[in-house]
């Protein structure tokens, strides 16, 4: 079992396009958050390409990572050239191929639950793209049950940034409160 507990660009040009340097995690599940720019995809992508010479980990336990990376946008399973090479996701992706976006997104979220994600880090980037508001419930609630030693969700979305048990790490100080404060000023809208 490990777990990344922190993330250093040591990459100036990578630096440049992440906001925040280091970056602490936790086990469980942490969601990065901030403004577009500030650099959560490229730290995922950073974590999924193993970019050596960009970023440097702690990492715990026996320092070896076992993951999967979900780039809810660019991994659509109908664009050209997005197919999965490794079984696990190739199995998933032939049941997301004939399914809905929305529909897609919710078969790898059902896999949160999977048996075969014990130790393993799973990378999920947006994942609330195309997620209506029962589809985003059930992925806080898969996100609670994995057997996934730790979970990275890079989000715009409240009901993922606003769960109190959650690890937000914010790449932009100050972000999760104006994220409160939009949330608030957006229910007292819906009272008038």
């Amino acid at each position: 079992m490990a777990h990344i507990q922190k993330i250093e660009i040591i990459d100036p040009k990578v630096a440049e396009r992440v906001r925040k340097n280091p970056i602490v995690l936790q086990p469980g599940i942490n969601v990065l958050i901030g403004p577009n720019g500030s650099g959560k995809s490229t730290i995922l992508t950073g974590l999924n390409r193993k970019w050596k010479k960009q970023i440097k980990l702690t990492i715990s336990g026996n320092g070896k990572l076992n993951y999967y990376a979900f780039d809810f946008e660019k991994d659509n399973p109908r664009k050209q050239n997005a197919f999965y090479s490794d079984n696990d996701r190739a199995i998933a992706q032939l049941a997301m191929i004939m399914s809905s976006h929305g529909e897609s997104v919710k078969t790898l979220i059902a896999w949160l639950l999977d048996e075969k994600l014990k130790d393993k880090l799973m990378l999920y980037d947006e994942p609330e793209q195309a997620l209506d508001l029962e589809g985003l419930q059930t992925l806080v609630a898969n996100a609670r049950q994995s057997p996934a030693e730790q979970i990275i969700i890079a989000t715009h979305s409240p009901a993922i940034i606003l769960q109190p048990d959650f690890h937000v790490v914010e790449l932009v100080d100050g972000y999760k409160e104006q994220i409160r404060n939009h949330v608030i000023a957006l229910a007292e809208i819906a009272r008038q």
